[in-house]
């Protein structure tokens, strides 16, 4: 006895379809950063310019975990993405960490976390602009050469305060992917439906145009990537760039 189910794939992906054209547009454009780990690097390279080294000192605990203390920097400005932490005994800076590895006993009064910090990010800037492997850095390993390449580019026409950067940063979370093309930068929204109507699409030109009031002062240029996929099977994608 058995029981047989026939479902429309696209019905049952229902919302989640957006993260498959996702996935085609990463297959077909394999050179394309994730925009939020592009936002990450470029956040970390700028506050290797602020957040300085206080001294010698790096942080010691005698515990069988990885701990932590909360550090008072301004920059980085999205703590979690680069954690001072001792590992088992170990100074180490986590790249973006999951949740939970990293236990916080209190708060940085000594400025050694910070000091840590600092360590790391600079080991973060000699990796993405100089090809040098980090040492106390870890998680760097699963950064794309792509992103890293993004990122080294938007951060040497990184010109202005920190308001500006921060919009930058946070505007980049947002994009879906970034693509150097022939000397140009693309940030690409991927719009992934089949039944792709002018108004669909004139909502995803005018986010475009939003995000293009920040990230063209950078030179970046909007692209609007459209997958379609049929029930055959088979997908159709265009880009639009300007």
């Amino acid at each position: 006895m058995y029981t047989l189910i026939r479902v429309n794939l696209l019905e049952a992906l229902g919302g989640e379809v957006g993260y498959l054209g996702e996935w085609i547009f990463a297959r077909l454009f394999p050179g394309a950063a994730r925009g939020e780990a592009v936002a990450l690097l470029v956040e970390g390279l700028y506050s290797s310019e602020v957040l300085k080294p206080r001294g010698a000192a790096l942080p010691k605990e005698d515990v069988p975990d990885v701990v932590s203390r909360h550090v008072a920097v301004e920059w980085p400005i999205h703590k979690s993405w680069f954690v001072p932490a001792v590992d088992h005994g170990t100074p180490r800076v986590f790249i973006d960490p999951p949740k939970r590895l990293v236990k916080y006993v209190g708060r940085d009064v000594e400025g050694e976390y910070a000091n840590l910090l600092a360590v790391g990010l600079w080991e973060l800037r000699s990796y993405v602009l100089d090809g040098v492997a980090p040492a106390l850095l870890e998680g760097w390993q699963w950064l794309l050469p792509q992103e890293v390449e993004a990122a080294e580019v938007l951060y040497r026409r990184l010109v202005g305060g920190p308001d500006f950067v921060a919009a930058v940063v946070e505007t980049l979370r947002e994009v879906d992917f970034l693509l150097v093309e022939g000397g140009e930068v693309y940030h690409v929204e991927v719009k992934t439906t089949t039944s792709p109507t002018e108004a669909k699409l004139r909502k995803k030109r005018a986010l475009l145009a939003r995000r293009q009031r920040v990230l063209g002062k950078l030179g970046l240029r909007p692209a609007l990537a459209v997958v379609v996929p049929r029930e055959n099977w088979e997908v159709e994608v265009w880009v639009e760039k300007s």
